[in-house]
């Protein structure tokens, strides 16, 4: 069987700066909250995301986990709740300017793996579709947050 995608849409998500919730056993804990004025745009559905954060933790062996739920909105009222995990692999050398999330650009995004596994949930009934698929999410970071280009999984 082969794998295939659709283009869904492009995100672009403003952040906060990471709040320091120290280091645990299973890595250090860096929750990021989105700060507004977050869009996404594409064929099926645009709007702005309402709500949202990341409940990120850099584990000892420098990689990044995600943990992300947001609250968006389309342009035509629906609500949809996205939740998604992933990666987020910077060369360590690399780290402090990745996570610089105003200067982050500066860093070649082929340098580093930045990857998301996305559900979508909403009782709209134009959008209940979303309710049953998973879209992929290929990040970067900087111009003061994160951008990702998803691609719906056939």
């Amino acid at each position: 069987m082969t794998l295939n995608s659709e283009f869904l849409f492009s995100m672009k998500a403003p952040l906060l700066p990471p709040l320091d919730g120290g280091a645990s056993s299973a890595g250090h804990l860096l929750p990021i909250l989105v700060a507004e004025g977050g869009t996404f745009e594409g064929p099926k559905l645009s709007g702005r995301i309402v709500a949202g954060g990341d409940w990120f933790r850099m584990r000892n062996d420098g990689s990044g986990v995600l943990d992300v739920r947001l609250a968006i909105q389309t342009a035509d009222g629906a609500f949809i709740h996205l939740t998604y995990g992933g990666r987020l692999v910077v060369p360590p050398d690399l780290i402090p300017q990745v996570m610089d999330f105003a200067n982050a650009q500066k860093v070649d995004p082929a340098k580093y793996y930045f990857r998301s596994l996305i559900t979508f949930e909403t009782g709209h009934p134009d959008y209940v579709w979303l309710n049953d698929v998973v879209a992929v999410g290929v990040g970067k970071v900087g111009h003061g947050g994160v951008s990702y280009d998803v691609h719906l999984i056939k």
